[in-house]
């Protein structure tokens, strides 16, 4: 599953996914503080850079915040 939301600053990525596809993990210079819908925080600083994505005819290549949604 991912989270693509026009409103938000970043495009995350969940982390079982990540591994099921067997995606590469960078690590980002900036660790990350994630604000949760519950009000819990979650820090990250994982990123899968460029993954190509498509919906519809619409295709970009994104970077993703790994994390565990």
């Amino acid at each position: 599953h991912f989270f693509f939301d026009s409103g938000s600053s970043h495009n995350f990525l969940n982390d079982h996914l990540v591994q099921q596809m067997q995606l590469r993990i960078n690590t980002s210079d900036n660790i990350y503080q994630v604000h949760m819908a519950n009000g819990g925080i979650q820090s990250i600083s994982g990123i899968v850079c460029q993954l190509p994505i498509q919906i519809d005819t619409y295709m970009e290549k994104l970077d993703f915040h790994v994390m565990k949604l």
